[in-house]
């Protein structure tokens, strides 16, 4: 939705328009911190061009993809912590992503995060540099060993260190 203008019917934005009604009537603070006056005068008056100040917040959904291989990458990481008892060597430790280059993958670790699931590794954090190519190497070489459990040898572990720094 960032990147294009929302069409709304007339009913979506009556049902706007009331449920911003509703919140200003809750919180008057509330109702004037987030302007809920201007936004009813735009859904009201149909002004398109001022949707953005309505659903500015909304940005464009991450591709598939991407939230695959987070999910993939958290994954490998839950193992290797649950194979370390929680103390990984410095190589294989968790950092989360890249908060400038890696934005959306941030985003979507710490959901999955927050939803559960994960019982090992650390809550996902800004890594300060990118890390998506190495985790992504890390995770292709985890997928070319046999089936296995999900706790890993230390002979894995070393293959691992190994495949994340691999340039």
């Amino acid at each position: 939705m960032a990147g294009s203008k929302p069409k709304l019917t007339e009913v979506e934005r009556l049902v706007l328009v009331n449920q911003y009604r509703l919140l200003s009537a809750l919180d008057k603070k509330e109702s004037e911190y987030y302007d809920y006056a201007s936004k009813i005068l735009i859904l009201e008056n149909g002004f398109e061009d001022h949707y953005h100040e309505i659903f500015g917040m909304l940005g464009d959904p991450p591709p598939a993809t991407l939230c695959r291989d987070v999910a993939n990458i958290m994954n490998l990481f839950d193992a290797i912590y649950e194979s370390t008892k929680r103390k990984p060597p410095e190589p294989l430790r968790f950092l989360g992503f890249d908060s400038n280059t890696e934005n959306e993958a941030l985003k979507y670790a710490e959901f999955l995060y927050k939803r559960g699931g994960f019982k090992f590794i650390p809550r996902p954090e800004n890594s300060h540099a990118p890390v998506m190519r190495a985790y992504m190497r890390m995770v292709r070489r985890r997928k070319e060993w046999k089936e296995g459990s999900f706790l890993l040898s230390q002979e894995q572990l070393a293959d691992l260190i190994s495949a994340r720094s691999m340039q």
